[in-house]
């Protein structure tokens, strides 16, 4: 707001106001001075609230939390993926990818994908995931995935039923799973490119050999 940004917040509350104390800087208007320094450490202190949020930050309102975070949360449709399957595996194994869409299609509780819930956060929050979320969806995400609360604290947090929560957790999940699906898919038809590359050469090679022994023959004789 204002074109301030965050750069510290203190991890323990003040022990008469209970309020966290936050340093923001707003770069001056001059277009001689260099603000590289402020987007560097802007980026930096969001790298670690990612991981403190699930700490002492924990207590904090999803939404004053994703003001601190400040996260791109609009992509275009048709926005094209940031990470490579080997790069999203180094995060998530086929076996957690197969219970994020296996949730995404309904056929699984949530509690079968808890664990993931942080990494996909923490993925979606850095930028890693473009994909279009709502406000409230980005609030339930941060809330179960990064500050890692119950569903009945996050209810209570956020004054909303914990059917409506889980129906937007299921929305936001069924996004990024169709997005990660996406990776897979453009990951095998690589492969696949690759490998028919492979066999086209082979039979090349095989035909140029064949060319050379007939040429030869025909030469010997």
């Amino acid at each position: 707001r204002g074109g301030y940004r965050p750069l510290y917040a203190r991890q323990t509350p003040n022990l008469i106001t209970g309020e966290h104390t936050c340093i923001m800087v707003r770069p001056l208007a001059r277009s001689e001075l260099r603000t590289d320094w402020l987007d560097s450490l802007h980026a930096d202190f969001c790298r670690r609230l990612l991981t403190l949020l699930g700490y002492r930050f924990r207590e904090l309102p999803p939404p004053l939390a994703l003001s601190l975070l400040s996260p791109k949360t609009k992509f275009d449709a048709d926005a094209k993926p940031k990470l490579t399957l080997a790069e999203v595996e180094r995060h998530l194994t086929a076996y957690d990818l197969r219970r994020v869409h296996a949730y995404a299609r309904g056929t699984v509780d949530y509690h079968v994908i808890v664990d993931v819930l942080p990494t996909m956060a923490t993925l979606y929050f850095s930028g890693q995931l473009p994909v279009t979320l709502s406000p409230v969806q980005a609030a339930v995400l941060c809330g179960l995935g990064l500050q890692r609360l119950l569903v009945d604290e996050l209810e209570q947090v956020l004054s909303m039923p914990a059917n409506q929560l889980l129906a937007m957790l299921g929305q936001l999940v069924r996004k990024l799973s169709k997005h990660l699906a996406r990776i897979e898919e453009e990951a095998a038809a690589s492969a696949l490119g690759v490998r028919a590359k492979e066999r086209r050469a082979r039979a090349a090679s095989k035909l140029h050999r064949a060319v050379g022994d007939v040429a030869g023959e025909l030469e010997a004789e």
